[in-house]
This record gives C-alpha cells, structure tokens and sequence, in this order.
C-alpha cells in the first residue's frame, strides 16, 4: 500500500508516521495482505484480506472507531494515529468506507454499520458508544455501501439488486432519511459525493440524484474562483458564505453525456 499528497490542516493522513505531506509515492510499512482502503476528509480505513479494520488520521469524531473521541486522549495526547492500527473489533467485515468525519462498514452476514460523525443519529446509539462501530437498523441483505464525502447522502445496494439512499442530518433535516432510489436496471457501476449519487448502466446511461453541482448563483462562483486564486498565490483562506443546494429528489438521466462514452 503507498500514499502521497497530504492534508490542509496537517492531519496525518499518509500514514507514515511524522510525515504529513509528499508529492512522490512513498510505500506504508512493508505488508502485502491490504485488500481495500477508502480514503475520508482527515482519516483512512482500510481492509485486510483477512477481514480486519486497520485505520489512520484524526479521530476527534471517533471516525476511527476504537471508542475514542475530542481532540486529545485522557492522557493528554493529541487523539490521532499516524501510522494503519486495528481500530475496530471482529474479523468479519467485508466492505468498509470512509466519509467526511464518519465511517461505514459491512459485515459478512449482509448488517450495515456506522462509527464517527452523526452515527448517533443514524443509529439511535448513546453518544458515548457512538465511536465505535454501532449497527444501522437490522437489515443483513446489504451488499455495498458508498459515503458521499461531504456527509449529505450515501448509496447502498443490497443483495437483490435495489438502491437506496441515507442523508445525514443537517441544518433544515435534523433526522436522516432512508429511502429507495428508482434506479433504472443493469447498473454496473454506481457512487456517491457532495450529496449526489451516480449511477452507469450496462449500456453506457449515467442517472444521478441529489445536489446538482455546477448550478450555484454567482455570488458563490465570485467568492469560490476568489478562493482558488488565493491558494495558487500561497494564502490558504476559506471563505465562511452558504453554498446554495440544489436538489433532484428523483434518478434522472444526463442527456449531454454519449453512451459511447
């Protein structure tokens, strides 16, 4: 497994110890059992062929999973790991997924899991077993779970075929919501992020729902290319403005896309 890139604010998320940033890829330790890892906003997941959870990066959210949260552990170090550590109990997990501050995971008998930001919501768990991996409803025909980076929507697929959809809470939403995504058949191949889920089918068709990206007013594409030039220039600002959502409830097809394609 190899890293490279970095993090803006200097999270450890290459997993090579004190080194936060590099533009060469650089190996992670010397194992060759990793079978997939899923990269979040500050923290890493991946999972070893096995059927363990091994896990990197921030934690002040318990996106790591091993029941700690906050910004430093009780012994007064910074709440981090800077290097892959089994983080997560159990040797039966199948698929994990790393969100923004969130983690989500699937177990070999089909139950769908969640540890991190909002898992209290979406699980109904206590806060102060949030941080470790808690059980989303007692569904076990899940097959695939994909986290929308910015923690406003996920797709998952079960078993026999159907799509459904998981919107965090937010501001004007504060319970989540679970519900199924008419997709079209023979999709193969589907994701999710900023808060829209895409999908392929077998004939070349792209369906998405959710945010509409690319649509915002101009005082946010004013404030946003402002952004960017500031951060070629060397200064790393953030502008504080609200970014408009637009949203489509309903899969719908992109027309300016070729199916050749």
């Amino acid at each position: 497994m190899w890293s490279w890139g970095g993090q803006d604010s200097g999270w450890p998320v290459l997993g090579l110890g004190k080194m936060n940033l590099t533009a060469s890829l650089v190996r992670i330790g010397s194992q060759t059992d990793w079978a997939y890892v899923s990269a979040g906003e500050d923290h890493n997941l991946v999972l070893k062929s096995d059927g363990t959870v091994w896990a990197w990066g921030a934690n002040y959210r318990g996106q790591l999973g091993d029941g700690n949260w906050g910004t430093k552990l009780t012994n007064g170090l910074p709440n981090l790991q800077d290097r892959p550590v089994q983080t997560v109990a159990g040797s039966d997990w199948v698929k994990v997924e790393a969100g923004s501050v969130a983690s989500y995971g699937l177990k070999r008998d089909g139950s769908l899991w969640a540890w991190g930001r909002n898992a209290l919501m979406l699980t109904g768990a206590a806060h102060d077993v949030c941080e470790i991996p808690t059980q989303i409803g007692h569904d076990t025909d899940w097959q695939s779970v994909c986290a929308s980076k910015g923690s406003l929507g996920h797709l998952l697929r079960k078993r026999h075929g159907t799509f459904w959809r998981i919107s965090n809470p937010w501001e004007n939403n504060p319970m989540p919501v679970k519900d199924r995504v008419a997709m079209p058949p023979n999709i193969v191949a589907w994701g999710a992020g900023g808060g829209a889920i895409a999908a392929i089918t077998q004939d070349g068709e792209i369906w998405t729902c959710g945010a509409v990206l690319g649509q915002h007013g101009p005082k946010y594409r004013f404030l946003q290319s402002v952004e960017e030039l500031c951060w070629r220039l060397g200064w790393k600002v953030r502008w504080q403005y609200d970014r408009p959502r637009i949203v489509r409830e309903q899969p719908w097809q992109l027309r300016n896309v070729d199916p050749g394609d």
